[in-house]
């Protein structure tokens, strides 16, 4: 028998939604069918859509050292609660280096997390190049390095990174600022000015510009694979597609809050709507949306990085943390704001979920609802009025730049490998269900 049986609902089969049954035996899909067959648990989809669970391939969830702002529990729970199966953990400093430090993350996550986890290494500073065969030691395929403060690489390093990755068939995933004219512009806000808008538009388009054009060349000199962290711009897709046209290997992920708020917003909730890299102008988040239609973006991230009301809340901008949640609100953006801008579920469901697998390489394990894939599961319930509050998010935070808006559609249920872990608003797991993926499988 079936453990688990999702029936009536439209399941989407490559690119079309289709009115089938799905079914679950030991944690993986086992069958997709009009047939009506008995199961131990049913979950009734009628009138809802089944998708894969979306995968996150760029969240700040562990972060060494800074716990109070996020850890694996309340990460996977706000994860669970959205419709996110598997997180990509991305190190904030340099905790994932060595294989220790991985393993020890590993075992906080088998023991916390709700949902699965794979984990960046890194990050990787100059200090921290001596170690890139550590992470291969237990299955970590993905290095986060930067092109700019505070852990910035230049050409010589770049290209050493660029070439292991070649060697060991592995991927560099790059926050792709130019660290020179950064260091520059900022230089000049500060001197202007202290306020959150100075802050903003001391990092301009023509910075990620300039950071994918010299970094894709690296990349593909040395013949590897190049992920492109948080696009945020029109001038930083075209540098990706030239660098498509050239033979770069390289795949790019954006973040909902590019997809949703614009610099402008930065005047009214500034430390709320600070990052790095900083929102752009209305045209860019047009562009980004349809890079997405047009299957020119592969993945739609979170760059997930909560800091609390305290290091938000500063008077000088500068000192203010950089970084926003979206865990659990990442399908709920995508799908909501996608179908408003006629996008088709299944391409809103591609960026979710076999793009983010694709570009790190866990297709069909995860992203597919393929017979033998993980049973890995995001029941979304279209056409209903979904008001977004902070008092129902799982942050350790507490607070989220959506608060008030208003959404088309909200998440029914999330399963994570046969089991139900979130439905109708109840998160059913305590923690501990989520398992380490592994992105090297050569070690």
């Amino acid at each position: 028998m079936h453990e688990l049986a999702i029936k009536g609902g439209r399941v989407l089969l490559g690119e079309e939604l289709v009115e089938a049954n799905l079914y679950v035996r030991d944690g993986k899909i086992s069958s997709i069918s009009k047939r009506d067959m008995a199961a131990e648990e049913v979950i009734d989809a009628r009138g809802a859509v089944v998708l894969p669970g979306a995968i996150d391939v760029h969240a700040h969830v562990h972060p060494i050292g800074y716990l109070h702002r996020e850890d694996f529990l309340t990460g996977s729970r706000a994860a669970a609660a959205g419709g996110v199966t598997t997180i990509f953990d991305m190190p904030l400093m340099e905790e994932s280096c060595t294989a220790e430090g991985i393993k020890r993350k590993i075992q906080d996550g088998e023991r916390m997390s709700i949902v699965d986890f794979a984990i960046h290494a890194g990050t990787f500073s100059k200090r921290m190049l001596g170690l890139l065969e550590e992470p291969l030691k237990v299955g970590v395929g993905s290095y986060k390095a930067f092109t700019c403060p505070p852990f910035e690489l230049d050409s010589p390093e770049l290209l050493r990174i660029f070439r292991f990755a070649a060697e060991k068939d592995v991927i560099v995933v790059v926050h792709s600022e130019d660290g020179g004219m950064v260091r520059a512009l900022e230089e000049e806000a500060r001197s202007r000015g202290s306020d959150f808008m100075d802050r903003n538009l001391a990092r301009p388009p023509a910075v990620e510009e300039a950071a994918v054009l010299r970094t894709s060349v690296i990349a593909r000199f040395a013949g590897a694979r190049y992920h492109v962290a948080h696009v945020t711009s029109l001038p930083q897709l075209r540098a990706i597609e030239y660098a498509r046209s050239r033979g770069t290997r390289i795949t790019a992920e954006t973040c909902i809050h590019y997809l949703v708020f614009t610099r402008e917003e930065v005047r009214s909730k500034g430390p709320y709507l600070t990052m790095n890299p900083p929102l752009k102008s209305r045209e860019d988040r047009e562009a980004l949306w349809r890079a997405i239609a047009d299957g020119a973006m592969e993945a739609v991230a979170t760059d997930h990085a909560p800091g609390t009301r305290e290091e938000k809340e500063k008077e000088n901008a500068w000192e203010a943390w950089g970084g926003v949640p979206g865990l659990q609100e990442l399908p709920t953006v995508v799908l909501s704001e996608g179908t408003k801008r006629g996008i088709p579920i299944p391409r809103l469901s591609y960026v979710l979920s076999e793009g983010p697998a694709r570009a790190m390489r866990i297709y069909p394990k995860k992203g597919s609802l393929l017979p033998g894939s993980d049973a890995d599961i995001l029941i979304w319930r279209p056409n209903v009025e979904n008001v977004w509050s902070g008092e129902a998010v799982h942050y350790k935070t507490g607070w989220t730049p959506y608060e008030g808006m208003t959404f088309s559609g909200r998440v029914e249920a999330t399963v994570v490998r046969g089991r139900i872990v979130f439905r109708n608003g109840e998160i059913l797991e305590r923690g501990g269900w989520g398992r380490f993926v592994r992105t090297y499988s050569r070690a």
